[in-house]
């Protein structure tokens, strides 16, 4: 077999302002989060809700979206470190002996994310009083197109990288090694902007038709997601030493009770109201 493997020693950096940098992985985060939201916008519009609806569920989305993934990250990946560095878990800062040094927000958790929604998603009901279920169905939807832009931002950035790999299609990732690797990034990216698509077509041709109720494409969408995550970690190298001696890494642990969840929120909104004990 001939390879042709793809040498990949793009840095990220778009370039730099003063102590500032400027890079791919933070225009591709904001761009995933703006169309994402321009999707769920039109949604929220076309289920009845305002303008004002919207703007009072992206605050609490963004506050709590952030919050998630950053808590995540650190609780369950790196609390070693940041038991003891506390206020660097919220602060873009890491303190060295010189001073405090600019360094952005390192590590960001989806999980916790995901979390982090469905607490914006109750409190936004808590506030309105507006259907919670149609909007984790148009959340969960629009979350994909998300993902698919975060996971472009990690293949910037050469991070989250594969296993090493034979297929003539391997990413050698310079800053890394010079081994060829699956381009674990790529394939998670393309899975989730397939996922958007499959799943808003069909919102959009079915909405609540037949025997899906509210919250049925939520479940679907958070069961398939959660699958695939499982799945793709396989050919992922682990993002930290300590998940060596496990069975299951943290990102495979973690997916599993999105999956039951998601699956069991699925079942219950397509069976019939009569079937259901």
């Amino acid at each position: 077999m001939l390879n042709l493997y793809i040498i990949w020693d793009f840095s990220g950096k778009l370039g730099e302002i003063e102590d500032f940098s400027v890079n791919c992985y933070g225009l591709l985060f904001a761009a995933g989060l703006a169309l994402s939201g321009m999707w769920v916008y039109r949604k929220f519009l076309e289920e009845g809700m305002t303008e004002k609806d919207f703007e009072i569920f992206m605050i609490w989305g963004f506050v709590c979206m952030f919050l998630g993934c950053r808590l995540g990250h650190c609780f369950f990946y790196q609390w070693g470190y940041y038991s003891k560095h506390l206020l660097e878990i919220l602060l873009p800062f890491k303190i060295t002996a010189e001073g405090w040094r600019f360094i952005g927000y390192r590590g960001l958790a989806s999980h916790g994310g995901a979390v982090g929604m469905f607490v914006a998603e109750m409190i936004f009901w808590w506030r309105t009083r507006l259907d919670v279920w149609k909007v984790m169905d148009i959340v969960a939807i629009g979350a994909c197109l998300a993902g698919g832009f975060i996971r472009l931002g990690n293949l910037m950035n050469s991070e989250i990288v594969g296993l090493p790999t034979d297929l003539p299609w391997g990413f050698v990732f310079t800053a890394v090694d010079d081994v060829p690797r699956h381009p674990a990034q790529l394939y998670e990216s393309l899975f989730y902007f397939v996922e958007f698509g499959v799943a808003a077509w069909l919102y959009g041709k079915f909405r609540y038709k037949g025997k899906i109720r509210a919250g049925g494409y939520f479940g679907a969408v958070v069961s398939v997601m959660f699958t695939f995550r499982i799945l793709i970690e396989k050919v992922k190298e682990v993002q930290e030493s300590f998940e060596n001696e496990m069975v299951l890494d943290m990102g495979q642990i973690l997916s599993i009770p999105f999956i039951i969840v998601g699956a069991v929120i699925f079942l219950l909104k397509i069976l019939p109201k009569k079937e259901r004990k």
